[in-house]
């Protein structure tokens, strides 16, 4: 492909046509997961991963702020955790019958963190 074609790819954002430099930045700076998504069909395999990455991480902040439900419990926002909320995440752990990694991987927090709490809480 010819620079001109690039830069009329560029100009006219037909996908196929960017280059992978061009093709990231342009995806970086959007904020419309279905216009990045058209940059799945790209040619790329690293753009085709950025674009449905990206996409993805914009449309789970779009559905929780439609759905304040799906939004993670206090306990796993917090970066310090009382012996409150130690219980809470143990007690949902217990609760929902995943391993110790699953269920930190499904609730954003550390599986180091659940060890040493339900160590702490034991002695």
């Amino acid at each position: 492909m010819t620079g001109s074609e690039q830069r009329q790819g560029k100009r006219a954002l037909d996908v196929k046509t960017l280059t992978r430099f061009s093709a990231t930045c342009i995806i970086a700076a959007m904020t419309d997961a279905e216009a990045i998504y058209r940059f799945s069909e790209h040619p790329n395999k690293h753009i085709k991963r950025y674009s449905i990455h990206k996409g993805l991480g914009l449309a789970l902040k779009g559905l929780q702020a439609l759905h304040p439900a799906a939004t993670l419990p206090k306990w796993a926002t917090l970066p310090k955790w009382t012996e409150q909320d130690a219980r809470a995440a143990l007690s949902a752990l217990e609760a929902s019958g995943l391993s110790a990694a699953a269920f930190s991987k499904a609730h954003s927090i550390p599986a180091k963190r659940l060890s040493d709490w339900r160590k702490r809480l034991s002695a």
